[in-house]
C-alpha cells in the first residue's frame, strides 16, 4: 500500500537536496572559535524546527522552474532571520520552553541569546549578498524591518484589552506573514520571473503566513503541551491579545467577560478557567470564518502559476495548516 504523505512532507521531499544544503549552511555556523557560539548553536540544531520557510523558498523556485542556484543561500537566509527573531522573542517573552526544549535564554541568559540572534541576522545578510540579486536583498531586508516594527508594536500592546480584529491581522501580517511572503516571492525575484508571478507568490505567502499564525494562536489555548512544545495559555499569561481571545470575549456572558478581564490583568491568573471557557464556547469553530478566508486567498493566488504537482502541494499546504497540532 502506498504511503499517503501530508503536503508538508511532500514539499519537504521534493526539495530535500536543497534543504540538506540549507541545513549544512546553518550547521556550519557552529564552527566558530568563540566557544559559546557553537555551544548555543548546537543546542539549537538539536531542536531543529520545521524549516517551513526555507522549504517554501525552495518549493516556489521549483514551481516556477527556477534554475538559479543562489536560491539555497536565500532559503538559508530566510531560516536564519526567522531563528534570530525566535532568540529575541524568547528574551522578550521570558520563555523557558520552545519545541519542548529549554530556550537558550533560560540556559545561557538574555545577553547571550540577544547576541546569538544578532549573529544569525548578520550571517543572513551575508548570504543575501552572496546570492547576488539586489532586489532579493532589498525584499528580505524590508521583511526584517517589518518584523521588528511589528514586534515593537506588539510590545506596546501587551496588557491592553482590544477587540480590534483588523489591528490583530495587521500585526500578524508584520510579525509572521511578511517573512512567509518574502520566503515565497524571493524565488521569483532571484529567477527574474514576471511581475504577475512575483505578486502571486507574495500574495500566497502572505495569506499562508496569516493562516499559520491564526492556527498557532489557537493552538496556544487548545493544544496538548507535550505536543505543542510550550506552556498552554502562554499568550494569555503574557497578556497578549490574539484572535482566539478576541473571539471568546464576543461570545461569553457579561459575568464571564468580567472574569476573563480580571484574570487578564491579574499577576497570577488561573489559565485553567480561561481554557475551560474556550472549550465551552468552541472557539475553534468561531475561528473558522477567518481561517477559511485566508486559506482561500492563498489558494486563489496560486492560479497564476503553471500547472504542476508542486503547485498542487502548495495549495494543499494551505488546507493542511489549519489542521496542524504543532
Amino acid at each position: 500500500m502506498d504511503v499517503i504523505l501530508n503536503p508538508y512532507s511532500e514539499l519537504k521531499n521534493i526539495v530535500l537536496s536543497g534543504l540538506s544544503s540549507v541545513d549544512d549552511i546553518i550547521k556550519g555556523l557552529a564552527e566558530n572559535h568563540v566557544e559559546l557560539i557553537p555551544e548555543i548553536l548546537n543546542h539549537l540544531n538539536q531542536s531543529e524546527g520545521k524549516r517551513i520557510r526555507p522549504i517554501l523558498t525552495l518549493a516556489c523556485a521549483k514551481a516556477i522552474d527556477g534554475k538559479n542556484p543562489g536560491v539555497v543561500k536565500l532559503a538559508a537566509a530566510v531560516e536564519l532571520i526567522h531563528t534570530a527573531t525566535l532568540f529575541h522573542d524568547d528574551v522578550i517573552d521570558e520563555s523557558n520552553l520552545r519545541r519542548g526544549r529549554e530556550t537558550a535564554n533560560s540556559i545561557w541568559g538574555n545577553k547571550a541569546s540577544i547576541l546569538i540572534g544578532d549573529f544569525l541576522l548578520s550571517h543572513a545578510f551575508k548570504l543575501m549578498i552572496e546570492a547576488g540579486k539586489m532586489e532579493a536583498l532589498e525584499m528580505l531586508i524590508a521583511s526584517s524591518i517589518t518584523i521588528i516594527e511589528a514586534e515593537v508594536w506588539q510590545l506596546d500592546l501587551i496588557g491592553k484589552i482590544s477587540e480590534d480584529t483588523d489591528a490583530y491581522i495587521k500585526l500578524i501580517m508584520g510579525k509572521t506573514a511578511s517573512l512567509f511572503a518574502a520566503s515565497c516571492a524571493v524565488s521569483a525575484v532571484l529567477n527574474s520571473a514576471d511581475l504577475e508571478i512575483k505578486n502571486a507568490l507574495h500574495e500566497y505567502g502572505m495569506n499562508l503566513g496569516i493562516l499559520y499564525q491564526i492556527t498557532d494562536d489557537l493552538l496556544d489555548y487548545s493544544a496538548k503541551q507535550e505536543v505543542f512544545g510550550k506552556k498552554i495559555g502562554s499568550d494569555f499569561l503574557e497578556k497578549k491579545m490574539t484572535l482566539p481571545l478576541i473571539v471568546l470575549l464576543n461570545c461569553v456572558s457579561n459575568d464571564e467577560r468580567k472574569i476573563i478581564i480580571q484574570h487578564f490583568y491579574s499577576d497570577n491568573p488561573n489559565i485553567g478557567i480561561i481554557v475551560e471557557l474556550f472549550s465551552k464556547y468552541d472557539i475553534a469553530k468561531g475561528i473558522e470564518e477567518f481561517s477559511n478566508l485566508y486559506r482561500e486567498k492563498a489558494i486563489n493566488a496560486l492560479s497564476q502559476l503553471p500547472t504542476s504537482d508542486i503547485k498542487d502541494s502548495l495549495a494543499k499546504l494551505a488546507e493542511y495548516i489549519t489542521a496542524r497540532q504543532v
